[in-house]
């Protein structure tokens, strides 16, 4: 019931960092499953996948590259990531809010 856009405002501040990556995830699930939930939720359904809000209101999101990294602990991946992420840009990627 929750209305996911991300206001044009917070988007705009976010993209003055030109990075090529726009989201850090993890999935305990397959790669594909967690896909398949985010292009579900992109698609209008009640799917928990609001770490990838932003990139449904991004022009021509669907051309958008995946790249994938298996690991044996993927919450502390994603922490590892953002970290770095974080460091070289002073914000998080344009999709992620919080870690």
């Amino acid at each position: 019931g929750k209305d996911p856009t991300v206001k044009i405002e917070k988007l705009k501040q976010k993209l003055s960092v030109k990075a090529d990556i726009l989201y850090l995830g993890k999935s305990e699930d397959s790669v594909e499953k967690r896909m398949h939930q985010h292009i579900e939720f992109w698609n209008g359904k009640s799917i928990a996948a609001w770490g990838g809000r932003s990139i449904a209101q991004i022009k021509n999101f669907e051309d958008l590259e995946v790249w994938y990294l298996p690991c044996n602990n993927p919450k502390e991946m994603e922490t590892a990531l953002l970290r770095e992420f974080e460091g070289q840009y002073k914000q998080l990627p344009l999709a992620n809010w919080r870690h």
